[in-house]
This record gives structure tokens, sequence and C-alpha cells, in this order.
């Protein structure tokens, strides 16, 4: 039996099959680690590939990375559309009049078709910083940190800033003693901070009915 054993741990084991899925999972997965020690690099938003890091539009896909240089670029192209517009209406007349058709074909160039570019994610989505895939309409990446909306997280940032505001003992008096001040108070501060807006409400109208009252205890006295 001990034989019959050893002759089992000494045969040739068989190779283990190729899973193509497997494959393709770990060559992205190398290209992801090659492209973050780049540190030049980031990751498409839309489909994951790796594009540099300055790039206003993923060359995989598509998708719009950035898109203020984005438009600022799209911009660029319309202004020299407009700049080369006279010279080739100039060599369409030229062309026309003399039957060149050389001219004729360069007065009719136009620019290559715009791209059908992408500004929201479609199916899977992918950190920017790391590459992996992300709950669509997730903030922050919970793999590496890295920040997907800034927006969102600047707003979530004011929220709790506002939401542990405290009222100043000196602006609930001053609601207390100066007419209007407490309503100025309420209107600044009622949508973002109401821990700070009702109390000074409400010290306004109190001090508009003491006001109300010393008044026409003045008058009727």
């Amino acid at each position: 039996m001990n034989e019959m054993n050893q002759q089992f741990r000494t045969a040739p084991q068989p190779a283990p099959q190729e899973n193509s899925g497997n494959n393709i999972y770990a060559q992205r997965l190398q290209e992801h680690r090659e492209a973050l020690a780049a540190q030049n690099t980031i990751f498409c938003r839309d489909c994951g590939n790796p594009v540099d890091k300055n790039a206003s539009v993923c060359v995989h896909c598509g998708f719009v990375l950035n898109q203020e240089t984005f438009a600022q670029a799209q911009r660029m192209v319309e202004e020299r559309q407009m700049r080369e517009a006279p010279r080739k209406r100039l060599l369409g007349l030229i062309g026309s009049l003399t039957g060149d058709q050389n001219l004729i074909r360069q007065s009719q160039i136009t620019p290559a078709q715009r791209r059908q570019y992408r500004f929201q994610a479609v199916g899977k989505v992918y950190c920017t910083g790391c590459g992996s895939e992300v709950e669509q309409g997730q903030s922050v990446c919970m793999h590496c940190g890295y920040v997907l909306n800034p927006t969102a997280i600047r707003n979530a940032q004011i929220r709790v800033q506002n939401a542990n505001m405290k009222l100043e003992r000196s602006d609930l008096v001053k609601s207390y003693l100066i007419p209007g001040y407490g309503k100025r108070m309420y209107e600044e501060y009622k949508d973002r901070c109401p821990q700070i807006a009702e109390p000074c409400q409400k010290a306004g109208k109190i001090n508009k009915i003491a006001l109300i009252t010393l008044i026409a205890l003045i008058i009727f006295l």
C-alpha cells in the first residue's frame, strides 16, 4: 500500500484546464497594476480600461472623463471650422470658375463625424483610481478611497457642517432685543440650519409682541 501511495504522489499531475474568463480577468488586473505603477494613468469610469490621467475622453469607449476640458476642445474645433470656412468657400468658387476638380474636392472636405460621446456611465461602473467595479451613484470607491463624485462629497460635507452648527448666544439675545434681527436670522438659515433659524424666529416673534405691547401702553396710558 505504501508503494502504491508513493507511485501516486510521484506520478505527473494533469495540467489545469485554462479558463478564458479567468485569464481575461487576470490580464485586466495585471494591466491595472502596471498602469497604477506608472502613476500617470487613471481608469475609465465606463469601461474600466486604463487611460492617460489628463485625457478628457476615453479612447476605448468615448466616455467623457473631464467635461470641462472636453468642452474646451469642442470650442476649439468649432472655432477652427469657422476660420477655415471662408477659405473653403473661396477654393470652391475658384474651382468652379476654373474647372479644377482638386480645388472643388478640397472645398468639400468636412471634418470627421463626431463620435457618440457619452456623459453617463451605463451598465458596469469602474473606479477612476483603481479600476475596481463600483456601484452606480457611489461617491467614494470602497476599494481605494478615490472620490468618484467630488460634488456629492462636498455637498455632504456642507450638510454635516450645517447640522453641527450651533446657535450663538449673542444671536439669540439680539433676536430678543433688536427688532427684525430674528427674522433676518430665520431667512438666512431656514434652509440649511433649522436649529439656528427656528429659535431666532421665535425670539423675533416675542420681540415683536413685546414691542407692540410697549407701543400700545405708551399710546393708551
